[in-house]
């Protein structure tokens, strides 16, 4: 509505033309438009980390716990203070603590980080702050985190493991900015494996076999990790209906009711019924019409994508248009090389022990 100068979502555009060839290029450029505007991708700080020459990739020490260095596939903990000046992230090893001494809810690394008390000051308005447009900022910014999460599904629906793997970069960048440490070297590890640190053969395997099909069709693949959660799920509910009674005969029979035994049971009642429709619940297609109409009422007058400098929402009053703001090329680039360093080390002690 905004490209197209429309004032309702049921109105045509006065320029939209009458021939179908010409509908599909009006259409792919209003399309274009709507890219140009959210693709934040292409900004300054991700060019700048993509295609940093290395120049400035002295080592700097992790941000991360009291040691301060990276130990991947130790469990850690988080400080509930986000301002922790200690590391936000502990290993429970570092701290000599097991996973049993870590409470449910919230923790803390010392008591002044539990005493801590957020900031309420305000920050003092300037005349730069009053010329951004925070709600359209805002705006761009979901709307480009939408779109991105549709066209990763597509990727992992159509199996496409190449676009998959791009977005595994991205979420890198968002791991380290996020700070979720644990993510942030499965990230990696995968990552430096399809780019050469295991054989081409399962570089290849880790492309392009990430997801699953149980139910067969076109565009229905679904990765295998959320998979297994729902084979998890489903067993842990076909469970419950033993009443405590577990026995390794109970434990068999339930595991065999999840899964492909499930799939192997809806085919057999669609047999059974002659064509009839089965017990089994399939599920409809959704209609969002209604709730994209009243989303469109509710929104227009917000114009919430033509700029008016000094708005914002009372929640979001400093939003940027930075996907990343508080990553920085060079601490960022340095840890990865420390990290291809570590994994280089430990793989030559491996082939040094197997010669051995």
């Amino acid at each position: 509505m905004h490209f197209m100068s429309t004032s309702d979502i049921e109105e045509k555009p006065q320029d939209f033309p009458s021939k179908t060839e010409e509908e599909v290029h009006f259409l792919n450029k209003i399309a274009g438009k709507i890219v140009d505007m959210v693709f934040l991708s292409s900004q300054p700080t991700v060019k700048k980390i993509v295609f940093s020459n290395g120049e400035d990739s002295d080592e700097c020490p992790s941000e991360y716990c009291v040691c301060r260095t990276e130990k991947p596939g130790l469990t850690m903990v988080f400080c509930d203070n986000k301002a922790c000046p200690n590391g936000i992230w502990f290993h429970l090893e570092c701290l000599d603590m097991e996973e049993t001494d870590v409470p449910e809810g919230k923790w803390w690394c010392t008591d002044e980080c539990r005493n801590s008390k957020p900031s309420l000051k305000k920050r003092r308005k300037t005349v730069a702050g009053s010329l951004q447009d925070n709600k359209r900022n805002y705006a761009i910014k979901v709307l480009w985190h939408g779109l991105n999460q549709k066209i990763k599904r597509d990727a992992i629906r159509e199996n496409d493991g190449s676009r998959i793997i791009r977005h595994w970069k991205f979420d890198l960048l968002g791991f380290y900015e996020n700070h979720h440490p644990k993510y942030f070297l499965v990230c990696h590890q995968l990552l430096s494996a399809i780019n050469g640190a295991v054989s081409p053969r399962l570089q290849q395997t880790l492309i392009w076999n990430r997801t699953v099909n149980p139910n067969g069709g076109l565009g229905k693949n679904m990765e295998m990790d959320l998979q297994m959660e729902h084979y998890n799920k489903q067993y842990k509910e076909s469970v419950k209906d033993a009443a405590g009674q577990l026995t390794q005969d109970t434990i068999a029979r339930h595991s065999q009711m999840v899964g492909i035994g499930k799939l192997i049971r809806q085919v057999y009642e669609k047999q059974v019924s002659g064509g009839r429709k089965s017990g089994v619940q399939s599920k409809s297609d959704i209609h969002r019409d209604s709730d994209i109409k009243e989303f469109v009422v509710m929104m227009k007058d917000e114009k919430v994508f033509s700029t008016l400098p000094g708005r914002n929402h009372p929640s979001f009053p400093d939003i940027t248009l930075n996907l990343y703001p508080k990553t920085q090329p060079k601490p960022f680039k340095a840890r990865l090389v420390r990290l291809r360093k570590e994994m280089s080390m430990k793989r030559d002690i491996t082939l040094q022990m197997q010669r051995n």
